[in-house]
């Protein structure tokens, strides 16, 4: 291990474990952990070091090539990785470790991923766990150093839709009305007007910029898609709703810089936990915003190819999740079919967009 260790309090009473040192050929630094833990604290620094030498393309000394750790350093040299995935990565190369990456199997994956998210969903151990473990060893493959070998991914069910029905959308977006400063009752309804009627993701609404993403005389925004990892990017103009049309121009302010003030989603969600409070609403964030614009969309009958673009779906067959009818729907259908059943004409009832 390249780094010494200092526990808390023996540093200028440092609150947290600090390490001190560097891989060879680079200057020595000094990081605060951030751990309060000694095995939390010798993990980062484990990770510190892995990290350290992929981005200088060095081997490290005595890591054994056909390792789990040398093969995943390769490949992330060779395809840099995103933030996150990088992060992933680094939590299997803690677990595998130097383990050569012809003995690890299937079942090894699967106790990987119960191991380093114990507590969470499969579909979270699938993202962050299985399919990264599967991607490594697959490079391992294509370099020789083990056969190929498809790897299955931990059972779920894929989240349900968490759409709310029209009238229940309107109301929380009319409790804005709680919100004690003008301005900021004006900053919110913009952007829940944004999220349940055009359905884009928190981070591309709080990114739009007056100057680059909004056309006021041609009523439509730009929508910012990332591909590739985040590292491409696609623009997209994009019609507006009168309602978002009148909603951004009562916005007060010079137009200048940034939509919305949120630079983070977790600020967003702060901003909705007076709405959420005074109309009984907790389990509305942002992202029921687009999957209620979704429902939307199915229930009025826009089909797969509509649904993809209007909502920039990598595969129609996203649109299949909101094809389900929901308990409401079926209650409503059943009511329809006893009173035929008893000779009474069925309801010509149009049905809201729950």
């Amino acid at each position: 291990m390249p780094f010494r260790f200092h526990p808390p309090g023996t540093r200028k009473g440092n609150k947290y474990w600090i390490i001190r040192g560097g891989i060879p050929g680079e200057r020595e630094r000094e990081i605060s952990t951030g751990e309060t833990d000694e095995g939390a604290a010798r993990k980062f620094a484990a990770l510190l070091e892995a990290r350290l030498y992929e981005q200088s393309g060095a081997a490290a000394p005595g890591i054994p090539e056909r390792g789990f750790r040398a093969v995943a350093l390769k490949r992330m040299q060779a395809y840099p990785p995103a933030p996150q995935d990088e992060k992933d990565i680094l939590a299997l190369i803690e677990h595998f470790g130097d383990r050569d990456v012809a003995s690890i199997t299937q079942g090894d994956i699967f106790i990987a991923a119960h191991k380093i998210l114990a507590g969470t969903s499969n579909a979270n151990k699938n993202r962050h766990v299985v399919a990264p473990a599967g991607t490594i060893l697959h490079f391992a493959a294509k370099e020789g150093l083990r056969d190929w070998v498809r790897y299955d991914k931990l059972e779920h069910t894929g989240p349900a839709p968490r759409a709310i029905p029209i009238p229940k959308a309107n109301a929380f977006i009319e409790g804005t009305s709680y919100l004690r400063k003008p301005e900021r009752r004006a900053q919110v309804r913009a952007l829940l007007v944004l999220l349940f009627q055009h359905g884009p993701r928190i981070s591309e609404a709080i990114a739009l910029r007056w100057r680059d993403d909004i056309d006021m005389d041609g009523r439509r925004w730009r929508k910012t898609i990332l591909k590739k990892r985040g590292k491409e990017k696609i623009f997209k103009w994009k019609p507006m709703t009168d309602d978002l049309y009148f909603a951004l121009a009562n916005l007060p302010g010079d137009r200048i810089g940034y939509v919305f003030p949120w630079r983070t989603r977790w600020g967003v969600y702060r901003a909705l936990s007076t709405i959420q409070r005074n109309t009984g609403m907790q389990g509305v964030t942002p992202h029921v915003g687009r999957h209620t614009f979704a429902q939307t969309l199915r229930n009025l009958g826009k089909d797969r190819a509509a649904m993809k673009e209007m909502l920039d779906w990598t595969d129609e067959k996203m649109a299949d999740r909101y094809s389900l009818v929901s308990e409401e729907e079926q209650t409503e259908i059943l009511e329809d079919v006893g009173e035929a059943f008893r000779g009474i004409p069925l309801k010509r009832l149009k049905r809201n967009a729950g």
